[in-house]
């Protein structure tokens, strides 16, 4: 009896270890699980501005992204550029946004304004097209931003209330109340998680929060990982936002880098919603800090 003392205990204590609780993904090899106390976490797609041919060679990957997104139950701020746009207008696939938009997508703005080297054409200050160099602009003026939103308009039947842009303090169009941006001049891993805040931007209050990209190439350093999303999603506090930016390049080159971010939050038991559902909903908690400082953040009526 002696001799099996020793490989009793052996087997009582390799029982309770396969038996506690965090153990079952370390003895079958699955994917670790967890829970986030971050409030919520948005994800805004940036379709640039660009050239018909490569938008007419990128659609179907957008159409896959989006097939992609539902299956996983996951909801996305389409920010549609005036190029987008106008390819779905003259190739008559208004009715794929807008169905697109009843399954709970959000129809949102991207703009490069005139400062931007890749101008879209719409601006309330023409008088800032740059024309110096490296940033010197092809295109023509087209209008002012009254203008690019009446002509966005017929992609949805709620009214576009969240942006991604540039030129924020002189085109920020009149009617849009959420802004997703990044926090500086530059872009960086920091920008993935914020608390809102409220500023004006063109005489408008606008609702700000930062987002960070996710596989696009041309970010460098500063585009975070999914280790950088999990790490987030662990140390987020329930008064701060994530917020994951991706853009045409992620679905031309890393397209097989976006299942494996929505198996993320799935395991952490939460999933990407668009920036008007998390920014509308948002509840200030006691800890809350605005980041950067500006106003003082209240809560928010959703609109529609």
């Amino acid at each position: 009896m002696k001799r099996l003392l020793p490989f009793l205990a052996f087997f009582v204590i390799w029982s309770a270890f396969l038996m506690w609780p965090d153990m079952p993904s370390v003895a079958t090899g699955a994917p670790r699980q967890g829970n986030t106390n971050a409030q919520g976490v948005f994800l805004a797609f940036h379709l640039e501005v660009s050239d018909t041919p490569r938008i007419a060679r990128l659609w179907s990957s957008l159409v896959a992204f989006v097939e992609l997104a539902d299956r996983y139950g996951a909801k996305v701020s389409l920010q549609f550029s005036e190029p987008w746009a106008r390819y779905v207008f003259e190739n008559n696939l208004t009715s794929t946004v807008l169905a697109w938009e009843a399954n709970g997508h959000e129809i949102a703005l991207h703009h490069h304004g005139p400062t931007h080297k890749f101008f879209d054409g719409y601006t309330d200050r023409p008088d800032l097209i740059r024309t110096d160099g490296w940033y010197a602009t092809p295109g023509v003026y087209k209008g002012d931003m009254a203008a690019l939103m009446a002509y966005l308009d017929p992609l949805a039947a709620n009214p576009i209330v969240s942006a991604g842009m540039s030129d924020a303090a002189t085109d920020w169009p009149e009617g849009v109340l959420y802004y997703a941006t990044k926090a500086g001049e530059d872009n960086a891993k920091s920008d993935l998680v914020s608390v809102p805040w409220q500023t004006t931007y063109n005489g408008s209050t606008v609702t700000v929060v930062t987002n960070a990209g996710y596989a696009i190439d041309h970010l460098g350093d500063a585009a975070v990982t999914l280790t950088d999303i999990e790490n987030a999603l662990q140390t987020a506090t329930a008064d701060q936002i994530l917020g994951i930016v991706i853009n045409d390049m992620t679905i031309e080159s890393h397209f097989d880098q976006i299942e494996p971010l929505f198996q993320l939050l799935e395991r952490y038991h939460i999933q990407a919603r668009t920036t008007r559902d998390v920014v509308s909903t948002y509840r200030s908690t006691a800890t809350a800090t605005p980041t950067p400082a500006s106003q003082p953040f209240p809560s928010i009526a959703d609109a529609t």
